[in-house]
């Protein structure tokens, strides 16, 4: 495969703040990407575990709020919230830390081209001060 990495490096808005956590102080990263789709096609894509390994890994476990997921040799977690095509919340359990994870999705408006732009933003929080997500 072929990938142009300073083209999709350059995609991404990046922030880093702190803010704390069940009162713990907390580093959190926010990453926000538009994507010339529908909503209802990039929420199938973040969804649905025949999508997933398509651009990311394959998943296993019950995919739906409260139930648990694995991600082949990598992190799993507990779906903690979904808003069908505008949030997902999960929790990112790897190596005895956890992560707290949101993705939200919104239309952005009609681009000259015709195709929708949809923003998937994607924060999240960690106890930790060394890496995290979060809006």
């Amino acid at each position: 495969m072929d990938l142009d990495v300073e083209r999709l490096l350059g995609a991404v808005e990046r922030t880093v703040s702190s803010q704390e956590r069940n009162g713990q102080a907390a580093r959190a990263v926010t990453l926000a990407r538009s994507y010339a789709t529908t909503v209802e096609d990039l929420w199938d894509a973040v969804t649905s575990a025949g999508r997933i390994p398509r651009w990311f890994l394959p998943v296993s476990g019950r995919l739906e709020p409260g139930g648990r997921f694995q991600l082949e040799g990598n992190a799993g977690g507990t779906i903690r919230q979904c808003e069908r095509r505008s949030y997902l919340g999960l929790t990112w359990e790897f190596g005895g830390d956890v992560s707290w994870v949101e993705a939200r999705l919104r239309n952005d408006g009609e681009p000259p081209t015709g195709h929708r732009r949809c923003r998937c933003r994607t924060p999240g929080e960690r106890s930790s001060l060394t890496f995290g997500w979060r809006s």
